[in-house]
C-alpha cells in the first residue's frame, strides 16, 4: 500500500522545493523593483514572503540585511545577514554587510572579526579595507585604521572615498600639514567636491583670504550641492574669517550654516523636559533600587556641547588607571528603544503618557542593558578602573544611567551661557543638533537644558559633581585634583600632561585637546556680542540668563 505524501496534515498540498524557488524567484524580482524604485518597506515585505519560502536562502536574507542597514536599523539587519554569511561563507559581501551593522550596531569586536575574515576573502577590495579602517577607528586604533585607509587609496587611486577618509584620520591625529597635502591631491586630480573643500579649510592654517575663497563661497550658496556639505562649507569659511579677525564675515557664515539645519520643535522639547520633571523624583529611584549594576568603572562627564566635557575627559583619562570610551550613542538607542524620544516621532511616547510609561517599564528588562554597555565601554577602552563616557547629551538620560549603575561617577561640564552658546552656534556639530538653527531657539533650549539637568541631578541618589571650564582653565592646579577626585581617581601629575598623549580624538575639540590647558577661549565670544542680542535676551529669559551677564 502506497502513502500519499504530498499533503500535510492540514490537508493542504506540500509544494515541491522547486515550486518554492520558482514562487521565491518571483517574489524577489517584485521586491527588487521596489527597492530600486526606493520603496523600501514594500521590498521588505515581499522579501520577507521569500524569506517564508526559502528561509535560508542567501540572497533573500542579504536582501533583508540590505533594507535594515540602508534604512538605519542595523541591529535588525544582523541575524538574516548572519544567515547570509552561513550559507556563503567564502563570499565576502555578506561578511561586509554585517560588519557594517554590527559596527552601526555599537558591537565594534563583532564588526572587526566580520571585516577581517571579509578582507582575507578579498584582501584587494577598497571597499572592505576602507569599512576595516573606520571599524579599526571606532575602536580607537588609529594607526591600524590609517595603515587599512592608506591601503584602499593606493589600491584604487580614483576611488576618492578612502582618501576623503584618510584625510579626515590624519586630520584628526594633528597632522594638518599632510591632512592639507591629501585634500590639495583630490582637488588638483578633479574631486572639486564641497566636502573635499570643507576639509581644506580645516586643514590649512591660512595666514590671509586664500584665492579659493570666492569659488568656495559660491559653492556654499549654490542650491544644487547637498544642504549638508554646503553648511560644512560655511562652517568651514566661518572658522577662516574668525582667525582672520573678519567677525562680520565669519558670524555671517555660521548664520547662513544654521540656517540649513532642519527644523527644530522646541515646544515639543518643552514639553518633554515638563514631562521629565513630573515623573523622575527621588522616589523613582528608591522604589527601583534593586535594578542597578554595582560596577564602579563608568565615568559620566555630561552638559551642553562646548562645554569642556573634551578637556575633562582629556585630563581624567590621563591618569594611568583610566581610559576613555569618548562619545557613545549608547544611552540614545537604550531609551528610543524604549520608545521614548526628545522629537516627535511615530511610535514614540508622548509627554502625556510619559510617567506612566516610565512606571510600567520592566526592571529585569533594564538590568540587562548595563552589561552590554559596560562591555562596549571595554571593546573600546579596554580593561581600566575608570572608563569615561563624555556623551554630552546624555543628560536627557540621567534617570536611566543613574537607575543602571548606582556607583557610577557623575561630572557635569558648566560654562558660561554666553560663551558656550556661542560656541555651539559657530562650530558644525551636525543635523542632530539642530536646536542651534537661530540664536532664539538655542538661547530657550539652553534654558531647558538647566531646568532639566538641575531637577535630575537633584532627583538622583548620586552625587553629581559640577566641573567649571573657567575655573579648570584659570586654576587647573586646584581645580584639575578635584575632577580626578570625583572620578574616584588620586591625583596624578600625568593628568595635566594629557595633551602630549597620542590618543584619537574624534570630535569638534580634536585639535584643542593638542594644546595644554589656557584661557585663550573664555571670553572668545565677546569679540561678537553685537551680534548675539538674540541670543542675549533669551537667555535672560531663563535661570541661565544671571549667569549670562
Amino acid at each position: 500500500m502506497t502513502h500519499d505524501n504530498s499533503h500535510s496534515t492540514d490537508g493542504k498540498r506540500r509544494r515541491s522545493p522547486e515550486e518554492k524557488r520558482a514562487m521565491a524567484t518571483s517574489i524577489v524580482a517584485k521586491a527588487a523593483g521596489f527597492e530600486r524604485a526606493g520603496r523600501l518597506d514594500a521590498a521588505l515585505a515581499h522579501y520577507r514572503q521569500a524569506q517564508t519560502l526559502l528561509p535560508r536562502d542567501a540572497q533573500i536574507n542579504f536582501a533583508i540585511g540590505r533594507i535594515f542597514v540602508s534604512a538605519g536599523r542595523p541591529a535588525d539587519a544582523i541575524e538574516p545577514l548572519k544567515t547570509a554569511v552561513a550559507a556563503k561563507r567564502k563570499e565576502p559581501e555578506p561578511r561586509h554587510l554585517l560588519g557594517l551593522a554590527y559596527l552601526e550596531s555599537g558591537d565594534i569586536d563583532a564588526a572587526l572579526r566580520q571585516l577581517k575574515e571579509a578582507v582575507s576573502l578579498a584582501p584587494k577590495a577598497p571597499a572592505l579595507l576602507s569599512a576595516l579602517g573606520s571599524a579599526y577607528l571606532r575602536a580607537g586604533d588609529a594607526d591600524k585604521a590609517e595603515e587599512m585607509l592608506r591601503r584602499a587609496a593606493e589600491l584604487n587611486p580614483r576611488d576618492p572615498t578612502a582618501k576623503l577618509r584618510l584625510a579626515g584620520l590624519v586630520l584628526y591625529r594633528g597632522r594638518n600639514a599632510d591632512a592639507e597635502k591629501l585634500y590639495r591631491e583630490m582637488l588638483a586630480s578633479g574631486d572639486k567636491r564641497p566636502v573635499v573643500y570643507a576639509g581644506l579649510l580645516e586643514a590649512a592654517r591660512f595666514e590671509k583670504e586664500p584665492p579659493e575663497y570666492a569659488d568656495i563661497e559660491a559653492m556654499a550658496k549654490d542650491a544644487k550641492h547637498p544642504r549638508v556639505e554646503r553648511r560644512m562649507l560655511h562652517f568651514g569659511l566661518s572658522g577662516l574669517d574668525r582667525r582672520l579677525k573678519r567677525e562680520e564675515k565669519s558670524f555671517a557664515h555660521a548664520t547662513a550654516g544654521n540656517a540649513l539645519l532642519p527644523e527644530f520643535d522646541l515646544g515639543y522639547f518643552a514639553e518633554m523636559v515638563a514631562a521629565f520633571k513630573e515623573a523622575v523624583t527621588p522616589d523613582f529611584f528608591s522604589e527601583r533600587s534593586s535594578i542597578g549594576h554595582d560596577s564602579e568603572v563608568p565615568v559620566l562627564i555630561f552638559g551642553m556641547p562646548r562645554s569642556g566635557t573634551s578637556l575633562m575627559e582629556q585630563i581624567v583619562t590621563a591618569h594611568p588607571q583610566a581610559a576613555a570610551a569618548g562619545e557613545l550613542p549608547f544611552f540614545q538607542r537604550a531609551v528610543s528603544e524604549l520608545g521614548i524620544r526628545f522629537t516627535r516621532e511615530r511610535n514614540a511616547v508622548p509627554p502625556e503618557k510619559l510617567a506612566t510609561h516610565l512606571q510600567s517599564l520592566d526592571g529585569a528588562h533594564l538590568s540587562r542593558i548595563a552589561p552590554v554597555y559596560l562591555e562596549r565601554l571595554k571593546q573600546i577602552a579596554g580593561p581600566a578602573a575608570r572608563i569615561t563616557d563624555k556623551t554630552p547629551h546624555n543628560f536627557l538620560h540621567l534617570w536611566l544611567i543613574a537607575l543602571l549603575f548606582p556607583k557610577a561617577r557623575f561630572i557635569h561640564a558648566r560654562r558660561d551661557p554666553m560663551a558656550t552658546c556661542f560656541s555651539c552656534f559657530t562650530t558644525d556639530l551636525g543635523d542632530w543638533h539642530a536646536y542651534r538653527r537661530d540664536l532664539t531657539t538655542l538661547g530657550r533650549y539652553y534654558g531647558l537644558y538647566e531646568e532639566l539637568t538641575a531637577h535630575l541631578t537633584a532627583a538622583l541618589p548620586q552625587t553629581v559633581f559640577e566641573c567649571r571650564y573657567e575655573e579648570l582653565v584659570g586654576d587647573p592646579e586646584n581645580a584639575a585634583p578635584k575632577l580626578v577626585d570625583a572620578a574616584g581617581l588620586s591625583w596624578d601629575p600625568r593628568c595635566l600632561a594629557f595633551h602630549e598623549s597620542k590618543r584619537l580624538t574624534q570630535t569638534a575639540s580634536h585639535a584643542q585637546v593638542r594644546e595644554p590647558v589656557h584661557t585663550r577661549r573664555v571670553e572668545a565670544w565677546r569679540a561678537y556680542e553685537a551680534y548675539l542680542k538674540p541670543l542675549e535676551a533669551a537667555l535672560s529669559d531663563t535661570k541661565a540668563g544671571s549667569r549670562a551677564a
